[in-house]
């Protein structure tokens, strides 16, 4: 019974020295793989970037030049037009340009499918 205490004292004491640190070595391969990680992630990021679009949208040419041909840029100066476009949560040149060109357009179309419809 002794000799099995000995032996289970000399294992606890020496067992430090005798199991291999795999503490050191584990964490060296989860940085070395974060970095392949963050590497991959950041190359796609910069694909995605590269594909997407801008945020900032240039109004639409057909819609601009009908504000332009027609002088609806007057009915937005007063900003009325705007405030309200922009509570409803159109917010920049482009949703300006389309409403002012619809509200140019849209009775015509209108008077058109009423006649179509009745005819």
């Amino acid at each position: 019974m002794r000799g099995a205490r000995v032996f289970s004292a000399i294992v606890v004491v020496a067992w430090p020295y005798l199991a291999r640190d795999e503490l050191t070595s584990r964490m060296r391969q989860i940085s070395s793989e974060r970095e392949r990680i963050r590497a991959r992630e950041r190359a796609k990021l910069e694909t995605k970037k590269k594909q997407q679009a801008s945020l900032r949208v240039e109004p639409k040419k057909f819609f601009k030049d009908i504000v332009d041909r027609f002088n609806l840029a007057r009915q937005a100066e007063d900003g009325h037009t705007v405030r309200m476009l922009r509570q409803a949560g159109y917010r920049g040149q482009n949703p300006v340009f389309v409403f002012l060109s619809l509200r140019l357009f849209m009775p015509l179309v209108m008077f058109a499918i009423a006649a179509l419809y009745i005819s």
